[in-house]
């Protein structure tokens, strides 16, 4: 494992690994499947993005106007559109994080069935079709769960909170390949972690920092343009200028997007891998299936001799 795999080699799912082999087998995944991964993730959450970004075209030019008429009342009317632009973007955005979700494990699930190189794009879509509505119903769950365990965290200062954030943090990768209920998902995820409570935080904190690291490159275009660009509004009155920083602003914002779109499957796929490191030492999981793999080489061997 310390060597990483090769292109075509299948890397093994259930397996017994330590931090750093947790981070290589989750690296040599997504190094050797991210043609056909990326294609999938560009082809269902792009269409997503291009949406937010044109809508976020549509708000910003009508903000500008407004804000460039000054009559009485615009106040009204400009906070009416940033609470807009803000809403859609927010339902927009966690659409298309809950396809990423989908389509990555969909994925992945595909590659475990068929093996790298086998895996089409309709296999991933019909797949990820498939784990929507599990997927969004656990989200679902995870939401209403934070809210009753962050209500009776206030007064113990958040400590249990952030405690189940992190057992709760492969509850979506347990819904997806253990096709369990989301309310089973909450309680055997503790159970299946255990003591490996500090191994998820870490490998969780070090995901985290790896994918900001490669993010703040993809919004730091986007914050410039939103930091210089926003005094074109009031130097024109929706004249060219106002319009060519949106028209830039927004492509910029959807390159971002899409980069950010790739970034976040990173943490995903990391999460998987230690559900089935988890998975592994509790139940063996992997082992056993080797061993049925071995008897059932031996019976065809016999076979093959009798």
């Amino acid at each position: 494992d310390q060597q990483g795999y090769s292109m075509v080699e299948k890397i093994p799912y259930y397996r017994l690994r330590d931090f750093s082999e947790k981070l290589t087998a989750t690296f040599s995944f997504l190094r050797q499947n991210f043609k056909p991964l990326g294609k999938a993730i560009l082809f269902v959450c792009g269409p997503i993005i291009l949406v937010m970004a044109a809508i976020q075209l549509y708000i910003g030019n009508a903000l500008a106007y407004e804000i460039g008429l000054e009559f009485e009342g615009i106040t009204g009317r400009v906070k009416s559109y940033y609470a807009t632009g803000y809403l859609m973007g927010a339902l927009l955005i966690s659409l298309a994080q809950l396809s990423v979700v989908c389509v990555t494990y969909g994925y992945m699930l595909c590659y475990q069935e068929k093996g790298p190189n086998q895996v089409t794009l309709k296999d991933t879509w019909n797949r990820a079709l498939n784990l929507f509505g599990p997927i969004l119903g656990t989200y679902l769950v995870l939401f209403l769960a934070s809210i009753a365990v962050g209500t009776i965290s206030i007064i113990l200062l958040m400590i249990p909170f952030f405690i189940f954030m992190v057992f709760w943090s492969i509850v979506p990768a347990m819904v997806a390949f253990e096709k369990v209920s989301p309310f089973t998902a909450l309680s055997r995820s503790v159970q299946v972690m255990g003591e490996k409570w500090f191994s998820t935080i870490g490998l969780l904190i070090v995901l985290s920092i790896i994918v900001y690291s490669f993010s703040m490159f993809a919004t730091l275009p986007v914050l410039l343009i939103q930091l210089f660009g926003g005094s074109f509004a009031t130097e024109a009155q929706f004249g060219d200028s106002t319009s060519e920083a949106l028209l830039m602003a927004s492509i910029l914002a959807t390159v971002a997007s899409t980069v950010l779109m790739f970034l976040i499957v990173i943490p995903y796929v990391g999460l998987a891998f230690q559900l089935f490191n988890l998975v592994e030492r509790k139940e063996h999981r992997g082992f056993m299936m080797e061993i049925a793999q071995l008897g059932e080489q031996a019976i065809d061997d016999d076979e093959d001799t009798f």
